[in-house]
């Protein structure tokens, strides 16, 4: 009885071990790689779009909060906070100049950019000048990304913000506005309420987005582990169970043993009745012939 009840316990334990590993496999199945890809794609380029060959104006302009000229985009002293709210808008607004300034030709942020198309009063060319600028910085490497990496890029990079009575801008503001000109500037541009208040940084759609994306790393590592250690679990009561086997076979012998030295069963109890009634029969005819003999 005792092996029985050690082998209950262990079923019942490696039953609840299943159910909790059925349950982490369904929190994964949303970690997966694909899905937190395209969580990463999005502060990127903005929804319907995956590659940067897929970048149009009317993308760009959507994901953005439909800017109709750069100031809107980027952000200035007259129209307020910037709309741009993907890193490829952000790319746009500190690095491609203005079309009307100079022929396009500034070169903000490497030498290799080529001529800006966009003028600063619309955006029929944003798309154009974007990817150009995308082309021009070398392919992210293939190792995995981490936690920390992600986490860190970040971080340093909105430690780069500078303040100016109630504004706070990236990269260079010269004057009133981040039109893309010299005389002006190359930023993206957000109101606050004072020099040093940055919450409305940090609720910049791509900064949170990255930032999620760092907490989904973070739970797809420690999902990772739980599974590791419910998988070892099982193995453990798997190995538990197999160690009793030999004792429940000697248990069976012991028992089949046991039955082989016991008493025979008994009779029919119906030829016992039979034989005792020939019995008392046979001794009642020998009384009675006893008395039948002549006393000598």
């Amino acid at each position: 009885m005792q092996l029985h009840a050690m082998l209950q316990a262990l079923a019942e334990s490696a039953a609840a071990l299943a159910n909790d590993l059925g349950e982490v496999a369904a929190e994964a199945a949303e970690l997966d790689e694909a899905n937190i890809k395209e969580q990463l794609q999005l502060p990127v380029f903005g929804k319907g779009a995956k590659t940067v060959d897929e970048l149009t104006e009317y993308r760009i302009e959507t994901a953005n909060g439909n800017p109709s000229d750069r100031n809107k985009l980027c952000g200035s002293d007259t129209d307020g906070t910037a709309k741009a709210q993907t890193l490829s808008a952000l790319l746009y607004c500190i690095c491609a100049g203005d079309s009307s300034d100079d022929g396009g030709r500034l070169k903000a942020c490497t030498n290799e950019q080529t001529t800006a198309q966009n003028a600063n009063t619309g955006t029929t060319n944003i798309h154009t000048d974007t990817k150009m600028l995308i082309s021009k910085f070398p392919h992210p490497h293939a190792e995995k990304l981490t936690v920390d990496e992600l986490q860190t890029v970040v971080k340093t990079f909105l430690t780069k913000k500078k303040s100016k009575a109630q504004k706070t801008f990236f990269c260079s503001f010269t004057a009133n506005d981040c039109v893309g000109n010299s005389e002006s500037g190359l930023c993206e541009y957000y109101k606050t309420s004072t020099k040093r208040n940055s919450a409305t940084i940090k609720q910049i759609r791509w900064v949170k987005a990255l930032l999620d994306v760092a907490k989904m790393l973070r739970q797809q590592k420690n999902t990772a582990d739980h599974i590791t250690n419910l998988a070892k679990q099982l193995a453990n009561l798997r190995q538990q169970a197999f160690n009793l086997k030999p004792q429940l076979e000697l248990h069976n012998h012991l028992k089949q043993a046991m039955g082989q030295l016991a008493p025979p069963p008994a009779a029919n109890t119906q030829a016992q009745g039979q034989q005792k009634k020939e019995q008392c029969e046979a001794i009642k005819k020998a009384t009675q012939f006893r008395e039948k003999q002549p006393t000598c």
